[in-house]
């Protein structure tokens, strides 16, 4: 049986690979396990730190992961849940509109 976090691997994996395509940019590892790593601990609950430099991605890396987790419980016919995404400041916070 697949289950959700078989799902979350493929979705975002499937997620960087269109981006890849669309964008020409190429996914950076830390990115692509933070975005498994946030979808993986929404579906779960608790609480997830997650830490890493500048220029890693983690803007992209934590969007792909809320997309994740609420495409594969949009497939399973689950009710969708509010997510709060918080930023450090306000120009990250305008980058994000």
């Amino acid at each position: 049986m697949t289950t959700f976090i078989d799902w979350t691997d493929c979705w975002v994996d499937m997620a960087y690979r269109v981006l890849t395509e669309r964008t020409g940019l190429s996914p950076r590892a830390a990115q692509v396990e933070l975005s498994k790593a946030i979808a993986k601990q929404l579906h779960s609950g608790g609480t997830l730190v997650a830490q890493a430099p500048t220029g890693t991605g983690k803007t992209l890396g934590y969007l792909v992961g809320v997309l994740a987790f609420h495409a594969l419980r949009r497939a399973q016919h689950l009710p969708m849940k509010p997510v709060l995404v918080s930023t450090a400041t306000k120009a990250l916070q305008q980058q994000l509109f």
